[in-house]
């Protein structure tokens, strides 16, 4: 992913004042490399998911493993690899409730990296989208990166609040964090971060705590992506 000259890290570091997102022509550069990222699908994904209790002692833990590919009919098929809960191998039982899922899907439904939480650069919010770019710029992997406070304005008086960091040289995403005002009932504190490689989601780690039946749980999921291909007519 990654570098340029001192000159032109001067011209990206100058900060905004805050306002629509189209108007930067950097942040315009990570939306376009949304938009091709949308042509194309992880053909592996693990899920690692842990439930502990307030003082951190891990109660449950979930690693499931998939395979995503293209079917005859060209539609995405979700193939379970392993899963386990506890430790406890409950393959099958992913797989029978996996077959449900796509059974109860709608055709042409959402593309594969819908529901991983509120994606700053897709083209389709960009209108809602507010950004204030940041003085400082922030090393990560080794790539140098130009970062955004940004806001997504949602129904219902929701707001998600983040800070995206895009590669400086080319515009695309190498990680955000965000988390949404206000939270879901019952959740205490949410936080998600989406790290990216070459404009592809890599991961997607989510943490937070929040209360059932009046007792306080932390939790945390790590979903990691991989084998990245373009989907027919994509």
């Amino acid at each position: 992913m990654r570098r340029r000259t001192v000159l032109l890290l001067f011209a990206l570091i100058v900060p905004l004042r805050a306002g629509a997102a189209s108007a930067d022509p950097l942040w315009s550069r990570a939306v376009e490399a949304s938009a091709r990222a949308a042509r194309w699908s992880p053909g592996e994904m693990r899920l690692a998911i842990e439930m502990a209790d307030d003082a951190g002692k891990v109660l449950e833990t979930w690693d499931n493993h998939y395979r995503l590919s293209v079917g005859e009919n060209g539609t995405l098929r979700t193939e379970v690899v392993s899963a386990f809960h506890n430790g406890k191998d409950e393959t099958e039982k992913e797989r029978r409730a996996q077959e449900k899922r796509e059974r109860d899907a709608r055709p042409g439904g959402a593309p594969p990296m819908s529901g991983f939480g509120d994606d700053p650069f897709a083209p389709a919010v960009q209108e809602s989208v507010q950004i204030r770019r940041l003085e400082a710029p922030r090393g990560i992997a080794g790539t140098t990166c130009i970062g955004y406070d940004f806001t997504i304005a949602k129904p219902k008086n929701v707001t998600v609040e983040g800070t995206a960091w895009l590669d400086a040289a080319t515009g695309i995403p190498v990680e955000y964090a965000s988390s949404t005002r206000p939270l879901p009932p019952a959740v205490h504190e949410m936080s998600t971060v989406v790290r990216y490689d070459s404009g592809l989601v890599t991961e997607v780690r989510v943490e937070g705590s929040g209360s059932i039946l009046f007792i306080k749980r932390r939790f945390s999921s790590v979903i990691t992506f991989g084998g990245w291909f373009e989907r027919p007519g994509g």
